[in-house]
Parts: C-alpha cells; structure tokens; sequence
C-alpha cells in the first residue's frame, strides 16, 4: 500500500472515531490547533510528555563545575532533522571560547558523518565529543558528569515544528541541563527563552552561537536555569502529568451510573 493510500486509510479512521470519543489528549500544542482546526470538536486537552521527577539531583551538584566545564551535548540519534551543519558553524565560533559539544547515541555508521562534517569545518577532535548509544541510565550518569547543557537543534521542518515531541529536553530537564533550542512551536511551548534555557533562530549558526555564548557569559544567569530547569522537571514530572490526566478525565468523561 502507498503512503498516500494508507495517509488517507489513517486519516479516514481519525474522522471516523475520534469525535465520538469524549476528550483529545495532545502531547504538543500544534497537534492540538491542527486537529482543531481540521475536525476536531470534543474537548481536547495538551498534556506534554513527561520527566522523571525521581532523577533530580537539586543541591546534590553545585552548579560551577558544569559551568566552567562548557561542554553542550545532544542525545538521539543522527537524522535528517537535525540542523548539523549549523551546529558545526555555531561551534567554530564558539570553541575558542573555551566551549565544546558532545553528541551521545550515535550509531556506528553516524561516526564518520560527524568526523566528515569536523574535518569540513576545521574543527579538532576534543571540540566534538562522540559517544554511541548507551542505556537511559548509563546516558544519564553520563550527562550528569561531562554535561552542562542540552541541545535541541532540529531543522525546522513541519515534522519536527509540528509533530513531534522533543522528549530529550525532558532529559535534561530531570538533572537540571539549562536547554538551548532552536525558536519552533514543539521546542518554545515548554522553553521559556531566558528562563529554562535560551532558543536561537532557526537555520542561522550565529544565533545558535549567540545563544550558546550568552548562556555561559554569566555563572549567575547559568544557576538560574540550572534551578529553573528543575523546577521544569518538577512540573513536567509523569506524577504531575497524570493528576492533570484525570482532571480532565474528570470534566469530560460522564460519571458512571450504577
């Protein structure tokens, strides 16, 4: 079956159920304008996914190690929505600052990609640390001893604007990583630019940069999002997300008559 015939397949059972059901759960906001928008009548409701509220490490880590440490990481995986290239370009200009990237769940074929791009761009092998897949709490361990912050550097294409959940920031939210992120819906809804992080523009390297210097040009403003980071942890946690779950359960599901 094509795509476009199983696009239409999907799309024909979404219409056909969804609007006798009594709520919508969406996990971004532009899922949720979209179906609105589309066909959607029942109630519908943005329930983000969530953070591990059982990893925060608050008073556990001081906050000056990972700021003088400088180092800015990614986890995922290599796809074609990453913004690598600029990536690349923001750390040419930020290296010699003192600061350095690391990517951890790479796959072995992502290695010499990333080593192409390095050698393209003339950065040295200690500006981008490479590390492969790891078990989440292996990945967490590690981002809570190399890591001062988290990337979310998505190209900004309707999939990753519009469909997807950014699942990493809730990582790094959960050991207090500050976030810099790229300015699209799914990234700015649960970032606050200043707050829990700073967000650049998207396709534009110097931004990024900008965003990257700013954040380590004060260690005061570092323990800031480093303390709003957990508080962010703290309300995205599974354990919040699920009371507000059953509230809205609560106001559209009718009770139950015995």
């Amino acid at each position: 079956m094509s795509f476009a015939a199983r696009h239409s397949s999907y799309r024909y059972l979404e219409q056909f159920f969804i609007n006798k059901c009594s709520g919508l759960i969406c996990i971004i906001g532009m899922q949720r304008l979209l179906y609105e928008a589309d066909f959607v009548k029942i109630p519908t409701i943005v329930l983000p996914l969530g953070s591990r509220k059982d990893q925060l490490v608050l008073g556990e880590n001081s906050s000056r190690p990972k700021f003088e440490a400088k180092r800015v990481v990614y986890i995922g995986r290599l796809t074609p929505h990453i913004d690598l290239d600029v990536m690349m370009k923001a750390l040419k200009i930020c290296y010699p600052h003192g600061i350095t990237m690391m990517w951890v769940g790479l796959k072995s074929g992502d290695f010499p990609i990333l080593k192409q791009h390095m050698t393209l761009h003339g950065l040295p092998d200690e500006a981008f640390i490479r590390k492969g897949w790891m078990p989440h709490k292996e990945m967490i361990e590690c981002l809570l001893s190399e890591a001062s912050a988290g990337l979310a550097t998505y190209r900004s294409t309707f999939r990753s604007a519009a469909v997807t959940s950014p699942t990493k920031i809730f990582d790094y939210y959960s050991i207090g990583l500050p976030v810099i992120g790229v300015k699209i819906p799914t990234v700015s809804e649960i970032v606050e630019d200043g707050k829990e992080g700073m967000l650049y523009e998207p396709e534009n390297a110097a931004s990024l940069a900008e965003a990257i210097l700013a954040m380590f040009s004060s260690e005061s403003r570092y323990e800031y999002m480093q303390a709003q980071a957990l508080r962010a942890a703290d309300f995205y946690s599974w354990q919040n997300r699920a009371k507000r779950l059953l509230d809205f359960a609560d106001k559209v599901v009718m009770p139950i008559k015995y």
